[in-house]
């Protein structure tokens, strides 16, 4: 895992990725050890993170040690990852994207909440 992503947990879930989402985008990443794709996803989400980590935060979530968030999420597979803004989930998708696409589902969501809220200031 790079600098640019941070291990959350059941503990700091609403805090880091719910709550933090309100001060700057949050990118979620639900994983295992022992998931191939999980695993081979690992490097694109660095890579992302280290060119995005001034525009968004980027967290990863063990799914066998953190059950709680992972059952309250109904999450069914891995990698499954969200995107959170504004202490809400705006995106959810599992399997793995190569990483340009994956940079740019993020800068659209980036872009479109930008627009939003210039139009409703």
């Amino acid at each position: 895992m790079s600098e640019h992503v941070k291990e959350a947990t059941d503990a700091t879930f609403q805090e880091w990725v719910v709550e933090g989402s309100k001060n700057k985008p949050v990118f979620i990443d639900f994983w295992a050890v022992w998931c191939k794709p999980c695993v081979a996803f690992t490097p694109i989400v660095d890579e992302v993170a280290s060119e995005m980590s001034n525009e968004m935060s980027f967290f990863k979530m063990d799914a066998d040690a953190n059950q709680d968030t992972i059952q309250s999420l109904e999450i069914m597979a891995i990698p499954t990852y969200m995107i959170y803004m504004n202490g809400e989930m705006v995106y959810r998708d599992a399997g793995v994207l190569p990483k340009e696409d994956l940079k740019q589902l993020l800068k659209d969501l980036i872009s479109a909440d930008e627009q939003e809220l210039a139009a409703t200031a």
